[in-house]
């Protein structure tokens, strides 16, 4: 890779968790959380609001590779999300409902982490290939 290859990896990868961040916690309202840990359909609203800001990777797969991977990649970010959460969020409930912000915080950092861990690869797996070639 050449340095402007490196530049758009970066440019890229800060995309891919800006739309992370803006899906999983700026568009979450309080409903949404409080409900997702304990109702399949509050948690399946949050991962299509979630997955909702990777459509913007769209025209990149478009332009440099196919739909194909496309819907490809958008079903691994909605899958994998939904499950991370499903186990996830009714671990970091009963922390909270404990009371036990101890636990209740390193489970919301496991989370993270498991995401992070996730998109990732995912980008690892399908962005990177698309902008070797720009």
């Amino acid at each position: 890779m050449t340095t402007l290859d490196d530049m758009y990896m970066f440019i890229y990868l800060g995309l891919f968790f800006w739309m992370h961040l803006m899906g999983d916690f700026m568009f979450q309202n309080r409903k949404v959380a409080t409900n997702k840990s304990s109702s399949v359909k509050w948690l399946t609203f949050h991962i299509l609001i979630y997955s909702s800001f990777f459509i913007l990777t769209l025209p990149l797969f478009i332009c440099y590779g196919t739909i194909i991977n496309f819907l490809l990649f958008l079903s691994l970010i909605l899958s994998t999300h939904w499950l991370t959460d499903f186990i996830t969020s009714k671990i970091i409930t009963y922390f909270y409902k404990k009371n036990n912000t101890n636990w209740f915080f390193h489970f919301i950092g496991i989370d993270q982490w498991i995401h992070t861990i996730t998109l990732l690869y995912l980008f690892y797996k399908f962005i990177l290939p698309l902008i070797v070639f720009l």
